[in-house]
C-alpha cells in the first residue's frame, strides 16, 4: 500500500456571480430519460482560465493549438454535451469542439452602457491592436462614434510596446475596447499613447477581467476614468474604485433557457452574436 496520503478535494471553484443568477433564474430542466444530459454544473468558460490561451506557443515552445484541442477533449470526456461561450479570443477556439458550441457576446450590456452614459461626448471608440479592429469597428456603429487603430509591437508575451494612433483623437473622450484585460499591460500603454496624441479623457471596455499581477496597478497608474468589465471572472478584492462591473447574468439566463426550449440563441443578441 502506499504511504501517500489521500489528495485532498477542495470542491469546484466557485461560479461568478452570473452564472449563479442565471441558474436560480432558469432553474433545472425536466429529467430526459433517454439522455444523461440532465443539468448538473455548469463550468464557466472564459478562454484564458480553461487553457485555450491567446498565444501561438507556450513558454516551453509548445504550440497551443495542442493545448487547445487537449483541453476541448477534457471537458466532451468530462460528460459536456454543449458549450455556452461568452465572447472567446477568436472564432477558431469553436473548432477544437466536436460538440455543439453556442457563442455570446457581452457588447450589447457594454455598448448600453455607453450609450447612457457618455452619449453627451465627443466619442472615439479605440482598437489597440489590429486583431480587435472589427470588434470595435462594430462597437462604434452601436455608440455611433467614429474609430481609430493603435499602431503596436509586442517584443515578449505580456509585453506591450503602443507605437501610434492611426485616426484623430484630439479632444475626445476615447474608449478602448477590448475582449480581455489581464496584466493591463497593454491597455496601460494604449491609454498614455491616447492622452499623449491629445485625448480629452481615457475610458475602457473589456468582457473578461481576469486582472492578473500588475493589473490594479497598472489601471491606477494609466488615469483611466472608468474601466467596464463584466462579471464573467469575479473581480478580486482591493480593485481599484475606477472599476465597474456590468452583469451578464439576464444574457446567460435568457441563452440558457433558450437552449432548454430549443429555441434560437442568436435571437437574444438580434443574430450579432458571431465572431467578430
Amino acid at each position: 500500500m502506499s504511504d501517500m496520503p489521500p489528495a485532498r478535494d477542495n470542491g469546484p471553484a466557485p461560479l461568478p456571480r452570473c452564472a449563479r443568477v442565471a441558474l436560480a433564474a432558469v432553474g433545472p430542466p425536466a429529467p430526459d430519460p433517454a439522455s444523461r444530459s440532465v443539468w448538473a454544473d455548469v463550468i464557466p468558460l472564459s478562454d484564458d482560465r480553461v487553457g485555450l490561451v491567446v498565444a501561438d506557443t507556450t513558454s516551453h515552445g509548445v504550440p497551443v493549438t495542442q493545448l487547445r484541442r487537449l483541453v476541448a477533449e477534457v471537458l466532451e470526456t468530462a460528460g459536456a454535451d454543449r458549450l455556452v461561450a461568452m465572447d472567446l479570443h477568436a472564432g477558431q477556439l469553436q473548432g477544437f469542439f466536436s460538440k455543439p458550441v453556442d457563442h455570446m457576446t457581452a457588447m450589447p450590456i457594454l455598448t448600453q452602457f455607453v450609450q447612457d452614459r457618455l452619449a453627451n461626448r465627443d466619442l472615439v471608440i479605440i482598437a489597440p491592436d489590429a486583431g480587435r479592429v472589427k470588434l470595435v469597428r462594430k462597437f462604434a456603429q452601436k455608440v455611433g462614434a467614429p474609430y481609430a487603430l493603435m499602431e503596436k509591437e509586442r517584443p515578449a508575451q505580456q509585453v506591450a510596446e503602443i507605437g501610434y494612433v492611426i485616426g484623430d483623437v484630439k479632444d475626445k473622450t476615447a474608449v478602448i475596447v477590448d475582449d480581455i484585460i489581464d496584466t493591463a499591460g497593454t491597455l496601460r500603454a494604449a491609454a498614455d499613447t491616447v492622452k499623449h496624441e491629445g485625448a480629452r479623457c481615457v475610458f475602457a471596455a473589456a468582457t473578461h477581467a481576469v486582472l492578473s499581477g500588475n493589473a490594479y496597478a497598472n489601471i491606477e497608474a494609466a488615469g483611466f476614468e472608468q474601466v467596464l468589465v463584466t462579471d464573467t471572472i469575479p473581480v478580486r478584492g482591493g480593485a481599484p474604485d475606477n472599476i465597474k462591473v456590468l452583469s451578464v447574468a439576464d444574457i446567460l439566463t435568457d441563452t440558457i433557457r433558450r437552449i432548454f426550449t430549443d429555441d434560437s440563441v442568436s435571437e437574444v443578441f438580434g443574430g450579432e452574436n458571431q465572431l467578430f
